[in-house]
């Protein structure tokens, strides 16, 4: 089933993607979306936020930054791609 994101997410992924970075996913919860990304940007790593969430019932550490007007996540376990 093919969802129709809405045009700022479309357009943070489509930006991301240009940049040669692999997008696993986008979540709207919040009015910006989350992407969830594989690799980070060397410049969005100084400016991440260390959080901590809950995967199947597992701790995960992962970060997060804000990117031109989205957010931008990854995980910091390589095991968990």
């Amino acid at each position: 089933m093919n969802t129709v994101l809405p045009p700022a997410a479309q357009l943070a992924r489509n930006r991301l993607s240009s940049m040669g970075l692999c997008v696993q996913g986008v979540t709207i919860i919040n009015s910006k979306p989350i992407v969830r990304i594989k690799k980070p940007v060397r410049h969005n790593v100084n400016g991440a936020t260390a959080i901590t969430e809950r995967v199947n019932g597992q701790l995960i550490k992962a970060c997060i930054a804000s990117f031109e007007g989205f957010y931008v996540k990854w995980y910091d376990d390589e095991n968990h791609y």
